[in-house]
Formats: C-alpha cells, structure tokens, sequence
C-alpha cells in the first residue's frame, strides 16, 4: 500500500509540472479549433467523473488488490485531464483557461485518493 501512496503524491506532482511546464512554453497563442477544444473537454469531464465513482467505489471490505487497481484507474485518468490540457497548449491554446486542466486533477487526488491510501495503511 506504501506504493500507491507513493503513486498518488508522484501523480500530483506530475499534473502540476504539466500545467507549470504548460504556462512557460514557447508556443505562440492562436485560435484553437472549436471542436477540438470540445473534445477534449468533454472527455476531461467523462474522465473526471469516472475517476470519482472509481474512487468512491472502494470500499474498506474491498480486498487490497481491487481497491490498488481502482485507485491506479482513478489516478491515471485524473493524469489525462491534465495531458488534455497539455495538448491544448501545444495547439496554441492562451494557458489562462487551462488552469482547471492541471489544478482540478490534483486536488481530487488530495481530497479523495489520497486519503483513501491512509485508510487503508498505505
């Protein structure tokens, strides 16, 4: 269990690097096409979603390689919110808007996975 805290405290530092990384890049800012930026957030918003119910679906009489295995699932898709708004960046999106794209996903990992590696001795 002392490795998925290790994950979830790694995890959190990578969505932060990414929107750090995001706001210092070189990249010209230009219109993004409105359907990509849709897209992609849309499926930041399924992801989201997903990572939450994931997550609150483990339970304490859950055993431990289930709950590993859910806690895994909700992080990555919590990283791939903050990989969506990476891209945005790249595609010359202004960094301003994309700050929910980096900040959001950490603090779900805080609030609600994190925790959940305490609980169960991790």
């Amino acid at each position: 269990m002392q490795n998925i805290r290790k994950l979830t405290l790694i995890m959190v530092g990578m969505t932060l690097s990414y929107g750090i990384l995001a706001w210092y890049l070189p990249i010209s800012i230009k219109p993004v096409d409105t359907r990509i930026w849709t897209i992609l957030c849309g499926l930041s918003i399924c992801n989201l979603i997903a990572a939450i119910v994931s997550t609150r679906l483990v339970n304490p009489m859950s055993p431990p390689a289930a709950m590993q295995v859910r806690l895994i699932v909700s992080v990555a898709l919590l990283e791939s919110i903050a990989v969506f708004g990476f891209v945005l960046r790249i595609l010359g999106s202004h960094p301003q808007p994309l700050i929910p794209f980096f900040v959001v996903p950490a603090v779900v990992i805080l609030v609600l996975i994190a925790p959940r590696t305490r609980a169960y001795g991790g």
